[in-house]
Order: structure tokens, then C-alpha cells, then sequence
């Protein structure tokens, strides 16, 4: 369960950076791809394609 909804604040980050709060933002910070995408926004397309298909696999 808890890796569901690490998986679902990263997508809901990705989507909108601006709608997760501080609590949020403090359960993803140790997350490597967090860091990743926050400093090299080109990977994007590359973080999503990740999240998409582990939703799929769930």
C-alpha cells in the first residue's frame, strides 16, 4: 500500500507541482526520481511513462 501512494504523489507532482503540500512534498524528498525530475524537467515524459505502467502492473 505504501508504495501506491508514494507512486500517486509522484504522478500528482508531475501533473501539478503546485497542488501537493508540505507533507507531501516531505514523503517524496527522499525519493532519487523525485530529486531527478525536480532538477531535470526534460524527464518529464520518461518519470510518467514509470508510473504509468507501475500503476498498470498493481
Amino acid at each position: 500500500m505504501q508504495i501506491k501512494k508514494l507512486i500517486e504523489l509522484f504522478e500528482k507532482f508531475l501533473n501539478n507541482n503546485d497542488s501537493l503540500n508540505e507533507q507531501e512534498l516531505e514523503s517524496l524528498k527522499e525519493l532519487w526520481a523525485f530529486y531527478n525530475v525536480k532538477v531535470h524537467l526534460n524527464r518529464l515524459a520518461c518519470a510518467t511513462f514509470i508510473c504509468n505502467t507501475l500503476k498498470k502492473l498493481m
